[in-house]
């Protein structure tokens, strides 16, 4: 019986490693496209950690008209007159801020989007038309008076994790990340 065991937990400890080395393949796959669409389109990639403030997005991409990759997850899709409209959320953890893209496609675009292979998360090459920034939200908070009393008190906050940074934007290019079959 133990040597059932034994051979029954090699199999589950090489077919985890099996698993764990398709998921790195698929993931410098994804990676690689990225790559290509920066270099394919000169598009910035790593503007999240450079700008502060709306101003320094519409420099950069309506004055300038350079192309953004944004990463992130289609979490809707809206039919609008003649076009699509993609809501795509920036989902990262490690960001110091949160951004969302609306981003208009055309029918063919969206159909290469219903991809089997595909998942709704990926990069994507947008024509930034109009950048905004949400107003600052409530937050409650606890205070004392001193003598052990707390009391709750409300006031705007503008904390960065609060906040969201709006992108109105064209869809030039897209490469949505592929799953493992």
């Amino acid at each position: 019986m133990n040597k059932y065991l034994r051979i029954l937990f090699l199999g589950a400890v090489l077919t985890s490693c099996n698993n764990s080395k398709s998921k790195s393949s698929i993931s410098i796959q994804n990676e690689t496209a990225e790559n290509i669409l920066i270099k394919k389109y000169d598009a910035v990639s790593n503007s999240d950690s450079a700008y502060q403030c709306s101003i320094n997005y519409q420099e950069t991409f309506i004055t300038e008209k350079k192309l953004m990759l944004f990463k992130g997850r289609i979490y809707d899709i809206m039919k609008t007159d003649t076009n699509y409209l993609l809501k795509v959320l920036d989902e990262r953890e490690d960001s110091p801020q949160n951004f969302l893209a609306l981003i208009t496609c055309d029918e063919q675009q969206l159909k290469k989007i219903y991809d089997d292979g595909t998942t709704t998360r990926g990069a994507f090459v947008i024509q930034v038309s109009k950048v905004t920034s949400s107003n600052p939200s409530i937050k409650m908070e606890e205070a004392s008076d001193g003598d052990d009393n707390t009391y709750t008190y409300s006031h705007l906050s503008d904390d960065k994790d609060q906040m969201i940074f709006i992108f109105k934007a064209k869809l030039i290019d897209f490469h949505l990340d592929q799953i493992k079959k």
